[in-house]
């Protein structure tokens, strides 16, 4: 199963010292990604929109992002809804 979950992050760090923090956690190329958000959109999704609540406009808003695949954060889940 693939899976793309992110997090909105407003901080007065800057876009490489979050980087940075976050290296530390990466166990793929394409885990713990960090991005500036200057938008509502999130604009590393391809096919689709997702979009965040929150209005990030004049805000130091960054995006937290991984891609992933294989049951890893569903193991727990029972996916039949029962």
């Amino acid at each position: 199963m693939q899976f793309f979950g992110a997090i909105l992050l407003e901080s007065a760090l800057s876009l490489e010292e979050l980087d940075k923090y976050y290296s530390q956690y990466r166990d793929h190329d394409w885990s713990y990604l960090v991005e500036k958000q200057d938008t509502q959109n999130i604009q590393v999704i391809e096919h689709g929109t997702l979009s965040f609540s929150s209005d990030v406009s004049d805000k130091n808003c960054y995006i937290v992002y991984s891609w992933g695949e294989g049951i890893s954060p569903f193991a727990d889940f029972d996916l039949r809804g029962n």
